[in-house]
């Protein structure tokens, strides 16, 4: 479980670098003077390779006045060279929702054998797609269904990104929570909370049907407008907690919906002194995390501290020991346990 967090956190990661270089290359000033478009798409099909290059990055660089050049733009996207193909895309999304008859080539060139950078790729047209918007929702619905993995993950994640407008590919989406490839559902998950609240009703009848930790994952990520999941959640920990990755996913989603801290307590009790380490860990994420840590999770964490069962101390006092300097104040309770035995 914690390899496929490492990989997701990865991809992520690598996706916010990608979004601030588009964003900032989309963010440029236009060219102030007039463009010659018929003679910039003469130049991308048919330039050298610089002159290619330089076509297509002040197509980039002239934003949505670039739609006379479309036809152009869209034939590049098969440029053998990997700079003409990605400023093409870049100019693609720049033109935003006009650029419509780009949507069958940009979900065709989310293809990890067209590109030496396959994931790169994948990001940018995904971003394209999102930046059309609306209009590309049905193709990207249909994309979910195609053999190629990264076609499915990202047309799941150009979904998200388009957010609650693409609300009518939640079928699709709670599908794909089930598909076999960790970066598809996880992108999957994530869409469903980008469209917000709408998915939470069939992600709970998913959940309830055929329990995935990407559904759970989805209704955390939702946040506090899915608390009505809660009693749903906490029905499930009996039946989740000898599947440690489910029952750590379960105890973060949880955490991520914040019920009344009262509520979550016996389960974040139970969670910390679980026998495999995830669950903890996970169990120390949601404290770390929850609102007003000093009003409930220290509060608890102190309290736990005098409890009858050792290991509930041992555990509670690693728990204290992730807050770091926001703990300070429980250090003398820590020194005292340490005096009177535990360890």
């Amino acid at each position: 479980a914690s390899s496929s967090v490492s990989r997701a956190d990865h991809h992520r990661m690598r996706g916010l670098y990608l979004l601030a270089a588009i964003a900032v290359s989309l963010g440029s000033s236009p060219r102030s003077h007039a463009q010659d478009f018929a003679a910039l798409s003469e130049e991308l099909r048919t330039g050298d390779r610089e002159a290619r290059r330089e076509a297509a990055l002040q197509l980039q660089e002239t934003g949505a006045a670039a739609l006379p050049a479309l036809p152009a733009l869209i034939e590049a996207l098969n440029d053998e060279d990997e700079q003409v193909a990605a400023r093409s895309v870049m100019a693609i999304a720049g033109i935003g929702p006009e650029a419509k008859a780009a949507i069958p080539a940009l979900v065709e060139s989310m293809d990890p054998q067209r590109r030496r950078y396959d994931e790169q790729v994948v990001f940018r047209c995904a971003f394209a797609l999102a930046q059309i918007g609306v209009p590309a929702v049905d193709a990207l619905r249909e994309a979910l269904r195609s053999p190629v993995e990264r076609k499915r993950s990202g047309a799941a994640q150009a979904l998200g990104m388009i957010g609650a407008p693409a609300a009518a590919a939640i079928p699709d989406l709670i599908t794909a929570l089930h598909d076999s490839e960790p970066e598809v559902h996880g992108r999957a998950a994530e869409a469903l909370a980008a469209i917000g609240t709408p998915a939470l009703g069939p992600l709970q009848a998913d959940l309830k049907k055929s329990p995935t930790t990407a559904a759970l994952r989805a209704i955390g990520l939702l946040g506090a407008p899915a608390v009505q999941a809660a009693p749903q959640l906490f029905e499930m920990i009996a039946s989740t907690r000898d599947n440690k990755p489910m029952y750590c996913v379960l105890v973060e989603a949880l955490g991520g919906i914040q019920p009344p801290f009262q509520q979550l307590e016996q389960a974040l009790r139970d969670a910390l002194t679980d026998d495999a380490e995830i669950v903890r860990r996970a169990a120390a994420s949601v404290l770390l995390n929850y609102p007003d840590p000093r009003e409930h999770s220290l509060l608890r964490l102190r309290a736990w501290l005098e409890d009858g069962d050792a290991d509930l101390r041992s555990r509670s006092a690693w728990a204290i020991g992730q807050f770091g300097a926001d703990a300070a104040h429980l250090a003398p309770d820590l020194i005292r346990r340490l005096d009177e035995g535990d360890e």
